[in-house]
Order: C-alpha cells, then sequence, then structure tokens
C-alpha cells in the first residue's frame, strides 16, 4: 500500500520527506509528530531505521509508528504533581532531610537550608556522605544541629522507630529533630525551630521562681 492510501494527503507527504531524509543520511530517524484524529489530537511516536545492503546502500527503511498520546498526557500530570509537590515543600514551616540507602541527601527543602545554614547549589546535587562530612568538617565551630540532621545513621545504632532530639546551633537557634527509618539504611528528618518555645518556658520557670521566692521573704 502506498502512503496516500494510509495516510492524508499532508501525512503522505510528511512521510515521503522523512523517508528521503533517511536514505540520504542511511541513519535513523525519530521524531515526535502531531495528527489530527476526528476531533481529537495524537501524538505519534515516528521512527524510521534505513536497512543497508551489501554495497552500503539502503535497500529498505524499516518505520515503526507508536501512538504515545497516553503517555504525554502521563507526563503532563507528572510534571503538574511535581510542581505542586516542590511548592508544598518549599513552603513549609518544617525542614525536611531525606538520606536514601545509597548515602544520598535526595531530598532537603528550602526551610532546612534555610534552618542548617546550607549552601542551596550542593544540596539540589543530591550530594553524597563523603561530601556532606566534608561540608560539615570545612565549617568553622561546631553545630550539633547540622551533625545531627546531616548525619547518615550507622546499622548498628539504627532505631526502629521515631527518634525527636533537640539540638542547638551556634547561632542560639533550638531545633528539635524528628528521625524516622526510610528504607534498608536510610532516615527521614523533620526539624522545627523550638527557639521561642523554649525562651517562653525559660522566662515562665524564671517567672515562677521570682514569685516563689518573693512569697518566701515576706512569709
Amino acid at each position: 500500500r502506498t502512503f496516500e492510501e494510509v495516510f492524508s494527503p499532508g501525512l503522505a507527504q510528511r512521510a515521503r520527506a522523512e523517508i528521503a531524509r533517511v536514505v540520504a543520511e542511511k541513519r535513523p530517524l525519530r521524531l515526535k509528530q502531531e495528527v489530527e484524529a476526528g476531533e481529537t489530537r495524537r501524538t505519534l511516536d515516528v521512527v524510521h531505521v534505513p536497512l543497508l545492503g551489501s554495497d552500503g546502500e539502503v535497500e529498505h527503511v524499516f518505520t515503526s509508528i507508536r501512538d504515545v498520546t497516553y503517555l504525554g498526557q502521563l507526563e503532563a500530570e507528572l510534571q503538574v504533581k511535581t510542581k505542586l509537590l516542590e511548592a508544598t515543600l518549599d513552603h513549609m514551616d518544617q525542614g525536611l532531610v531525606v538520606l536514601d540507602d545509597e548515602r544520598r541527601l535526595p531530598l532537603i527543602n528550602r526551610r532546612a537550608v534555610e534552618l542548617l545554614g546550607l549552601p542551596a547549589e550542593l544540596m539540589r546535587r543530591n550530594p553524597r556522605h563523603d561530601e556532606v562530612a566534608r561540608l560539615q568538617s570545612e565549617r568553622p565551630g561546631s553545630d550539633p544541629a547540622a551533625r545531627e540532621a546531616l548525619t547518615f545513621p550507622e546499622p548498628a545504632a539504627r532505631e526502629p522507630q521515631c527518634r525527636v532530639v533537640e539540638r542547638t546551633r551556634p547561632d542560639g537557634t533550638v531545633l528539635e529533630i524528628r528521625t524516622v527509618p526510610f528504607g534498608a539504611a536510610g532516615a527521614v528528618r523533620t526539624l522545627t525551630d523550638v527557639t521561642a518555645r523554649r525562651r517562653a518556658e525559660t522566662a515562665t520557670i524564671a517567672s515562677e521562681e521570682q514569685y516563689r521566692a518573693l512569697v518566701e521573704a515576706t512569709s
């Protein structure tokens, strides 16, 4: 059957041009085409492969045509969901750090970068454990919060349940760090700034002590 018997005139002309290009260049050609099918628009994945003879010339052209409209729709939906997830993570009040089984940090959100004072460029690269360790060793002074948040759990010390600790950064920021096991050797950690809460509790305790001292002094 001819192209004109299978395709519309416009598609037949396009197919002939593609075949001519493959024959002239003697190499495969892959492209996506948008075509009208009734009232709908379809996306086709078209592959032309030249089959060479013993003389090195093109004897035949193998053509594969796949309807990938559904795949394109899935990709578009996935992109939307990915953007929504990224927006959600970037606007969380809590910091979020994920450490995986490959000893990488595949996810660390904007708030975690801010709370720990980390270089955003490094975190966007999904750094490995050795890069993170080097970063911590090069930073001046001691930062217990960053060390707790970025250290990969050792298998022997891995706790099966949630672990909650508080660590104070050099600038006085108090972070509550929750660690939940993830995968075979990783962890998910959330970072919450509890500085204001701890200061309020300290002020309340001091006020209560002053009140008791006043009562004792006047009794």
